[in-house]
């Protein structure tokens, strides 16, 4: 496995407040006990940084923006818009694969599906309507939600063999989606967020 911190994809503008829509699991959320039982697994493994539970999410959109530079007529056409999207789409579970180690994390990934293809199209589709396309970052690859960063290189069969003692599949109810300020700590390997506003999926 590789350090995390090094990809491209994490040298942001500025390391605090970058905005992103998440999707984070309901209170009592069943995916919170399959996440906590790799992330026990994981913990004697110095090389990784398993990622606190109160920041457990998955990743639906990222922006290059931050909150001190949004605002104005197009900012609120887009949130409305989304609004709009969202409201208009009913909750839906996300199956999830056992955690494994891949090249720079501990990620579970998810079974990609017409209702969460509806959810990311919206978000974009609000912004680009509204002539903010060119906040918009590449989506992730699908849905997936991390238990542990790479934070230095190390062999990928130790972190295998302790998950294979205790990682398991999963569901998560998708039923709101946050705009969330991210600050990225890579010193600590982990990600925190304030979360700004919620729309909740109401179809």
């Amino acid at each position: 496995m590789r350090r995390f911190f090094d990809r491209d994809d994490t040298k942001w503008r500025r390391l605090d407040g970058a905005l992103h829509f998440y999707v984070c699991p309901p209170p009592g959320d069943a995916l919170f006990a399959a996440y906590e039982a790799a992330a026990r697994s994981l913990e004697p493994i110095e090389e990784l940084a398993v990622q606190p539970a109160e920041y457990l999410h998955m990743t639906m959109q990222r922006l290059d923006a931050y909150p001190d530079e949004i605002g104005g007529d197009a900012w609120a056409t887009a949130l409305g818009r989304i609004g709009e999207s969202v409201a208009a789409l009913e909750p839906f579970d996300v199956e999830f694969e056992a955690p494994r180690a891949n090249t720079h994390a501990v990620e579970a990934v998810g079974a990609p599906s017409a209702s969460w293809a509806a959810l990311l199209d919206g978000l974009r589709r609000a912004f680009l309507s509204a002539g903010l396309g060119d906040v918009l970052m590449a989506p992730p690859y699908g849905p997936h939600y991390t238990v542990a960063y790479c934070l230095d290189d190390t062999a990928a069969e130790p972190v295998s063999r302790a998950l294979q003692r205790a990682a398991r599949r999963s569901s998560m109810r998708v039923d709101r989606v946050s705009l969330v300020a991210v600050d990225q700590r890579p010193e600590q390997g982990i990600f925190t967020f304030d979360t700004l506003r919620e729309w909740t999926l109401d179809g």
